[in-house]
Order: C-alpha cells, then sequence, then structure tokens
C-alpha cells in the first residue's frame, strides 16, 4: 500500500506543471523608477545624482519574517559616464545577506 502511494506521488508530481517554492521578491516595479537598481550600466545615465532607497517585507506577523533593505546613489560624470553604489541587505529567516556594489559606466558612439 506505501510504495503505491509512492508510486502515485511520483507519478502525480512529474504530471503536474511545475512549481516554484522559493520567496522571491518582484522587483519589475521598481526597474521603471530606478534602472540602476538592475542595471550597473545605467549609473549616471541621467542628468544630475540620483539617491534611491527602498524596503519591502512579507509575512510581517511571522517571527523573523523576509524583508529586503535597497539603497542606490549614481552621479554622471562629465557627458558620457558615470559612478555608482548599491547596498543591498536580504533577510530570510536565520539567514542573511548584505551586499555592496561599487559600478562604473561609460558611454560610446557608435
Amino acid at each position: 500500500m506505501n510504495s503505491k502511494l509512492t508510486l502515485l506521488a511520483l507519478a502525480v508530481s512529474f504530471l503536474l506543471p511545475s512549481a516554484h517554492a522559493q520567496l522571491t521578491f518582484p522587483f519589475s516595479n521598481l526597474h521603471s523608477v530606478n534602472p540602476y537598481s538592475f542595471n550597473a550600466a545605467r549609473a549616471g545615465n541621467y542628468i544630475g545624482t540620483k539617491a534611491f532607497a527602498s524596503y519591502k517585507s512579507r509575512f510581517t506577523s511571522v517571527d523573523r519574517a523576509p524583508s529586503l533593505l535597497s539603497f542606490g546613489l549614481d552621479n554622471p560624470i562629465g557627458a558620457s559616464s558615470g559612478v555608482g553604489l548599491r547596498f543591498f541587505n536580504d533577510t530570510r529567516g536565520i539567514f542573511e545577506t548584505f551586499h555592496i556594489d561599487a559600478s562604473g559606466s561609460y558611454a560610446l558612439q557608435i
């Protein structure tokens, strides 16, 4: 009986479409507001210094709920180059990731 249930569970798992159990934070809503958050080559693409900060948290009533804090700063240097700096702090339960990223960009006429 137990082996029949195991075989049935395996057959169903292969026949059903894929499912994703990972927790991801959708950044698609931030891309249009801050393109530098996705692509380091966009550092300094606009006039003036830009700073962008965001905080996202899910399941706030749960202890050690996942959260993401991000901050970015980029500035043009001259007409065709720029520099930027990004910080990310991602917390998911007992796991925490802190990331600092510095970048530079240069535009070439083709």
